[in-house]
């Protein structure tokens, strides 16, 4: 008697013959992706599908990656850009005989360093042969001393009005007076300077007034040598 045979159902053959080709042995025809996505076969197995689009992650790296550009633009620009220096106006009084612009100059760098200021400063004086304009070097801008406030530019040192009226100390203290300068609004020996700084009796020096902005500043009138005036010192 013929021995029965295994009776396999057709479709059980084409599944077996699927799994056999694509090794997926579990697949199951149920299997749903846990965010309601599309499955794919992964190795076999049933996997969802990456969610379109998802870049998140690469969008947040992208910023702070321009981020960390922007800042070494910023530190490239101010590592370039002048250092601001500062002005005063002097805290003494000394009449027209300064011992000459290297005396009046030595005044100036004596006052700023018993306050702590570093650098050279000189003063804003001109005589015959040497305008003011040329003893001031550096591009600028020139800030009052104890604060960030800009007093005057490269620029407006011969085409006045200045930012702000130059009337900080070497300390930072307000004060306002008459200045000697024998300097012009364009920067230039005025003509009037104590016979070159270093007369008291019987000469003129030209004066700037430290109460304004205008080309006064440097140019306003003039005073008896024999008179105590302050100076404007600038930091080179």
């Amino acid at each position: 008697m013929a021995r029965a045979g295994r009776f396999v159902a057709p479709f059980a053959l084409t599944a077996i013959a699927c799994n056999a080709i694509t090794g997926a042995a579990d697949l199951r025809a149920d299997d749903e992706a846990p965010d309601g996505g599309e499955l794919v076969v992964d190795g076999g197995r049933l996997a969802p599908e990456p969610p379109a689009g998802d870049d998140a992650g690469s969008d947040a790296e992208a910023a702070a990656d321009a981020s960390l550009i922007a800042d070494a633009d910023a530190d490239a620009d101010a590592a370039d850009a002048p250092a601001a220096k500062r002005v005063f106006i002097s805290s003494t009084t000394v009449a027209g005989n300064l011992g000459g612009l290297a005396g009046a100059d030595a005044r100036c760098n004596e006052l700023a360093e018993a306050a702590g200021l570093e650098g050279t400063f000189v003063a804003w004086l001109s005589a015959a042969g040497a305008d003011a304009r040329d003893r001031v070097g550096g591009p600028g801008p020139w800030l009052l001393v104890g604060t960030s406030a800009v007093a005057v530019t490269r620029a407006q040192l011969t085409q006045p009005p200045i930012t702000r009226a130059i009337d900080r100390t070497e300390t930072g203290e307000e004060a306002a007076g008459i200045v000697w300068t024998g300097t012009t609004a364009s920067g230039v020996h005025g003509g009037e300077t104590c016979s070159a700084w270093r007369r008291t009796l019987g000469g003129i020096g030209g004066t700037g007034d430290a109460r304004t902005s205008t080309a006064a500043w440097t140019a306003a009138s003039t005073s008896s040598c024999s008179f105590a005036r302050r100076l404007y010192c600038f930091q080179l």
